[in-house]
């Protein structure tokens, strides 16, 4: 069973070691199963605050932009492959209609050799999502974490993708490593 871990202070899921594992969980380890609703349903409630309802929409997630660069190919390729990697991750927003909002989480992975560049990915994932009921900082934090959060596992996905199935070592997960 899988286990994701909402890591509130940057916004990013994090996947968790099964139960099974020797090493001990954080605690605040949830199952996939959590998720689910706000991954494929939406959610909507009241606030205990104000009593207006709230309400937090997925209407699209598509790949916005895609890129993969391998410049100094083949002969970066024939040196000890040691490379040395870089990961940006880069957030925008934009307000389409009422409450209607599309994120961007663009994600740049660099590997380099020396001072060669043995390739570059980067991916622009994109949502469109309806926000209603909140405003102020808690909008900046849904626009800035807790989208880009819903979307960077299928940036993941796609950097994977492009980055395996070709003559390079695959991306760990969660760790920015090759």
């Amino acid at each position: 069973m899988i286990y994701m871990h909402l890591m509130l202070a940057v916004g990013w899921i994090r996947c968790c070691k099964p139960a099974a594992s020797p090493l001990p969980r954080c605690g605040y380890c949830k199952p996939l199963s959590v998720y689910k609703d706000i991954l494929t349903k939406g959610i909507t409630h009241m606030s205990e605050q104000n009593s207006t309802e709230m309400a937090f929409q997925i209407q699209r997630i598509y790949t916005k932009d895609i890129s993969f660069e391998a410049p100094n190919a083949p002969q970066v390729f024939q040196q000890e492959w040691q490379p040395e990697v870089k990961l940006d991750l880069d957030t925008a927003s934009s307000h389409l209609a009422d409450d209607v909002y599309e994120v961007v989480l663009r994600v740049t992975v660099t590997a380099s050799l020396g001072e060669e560049t043995a390739f570059l990915c980067e991916v622009q994932q994109a949502g469109i999502f309806s926000i209603s009921g909140i405003e102020g900082t808690q909008l900046a934090h849904c626009l800035g974490a807790y989208c880009p959060n819903i979307l960077f596992p299928y940036a993941r996905e796609c950097i994977t993708s492009l980055v395996s199935p070709r003559y390079l070592p695959a991306v760990e997960p969660g760790t920015g490593k090759l």
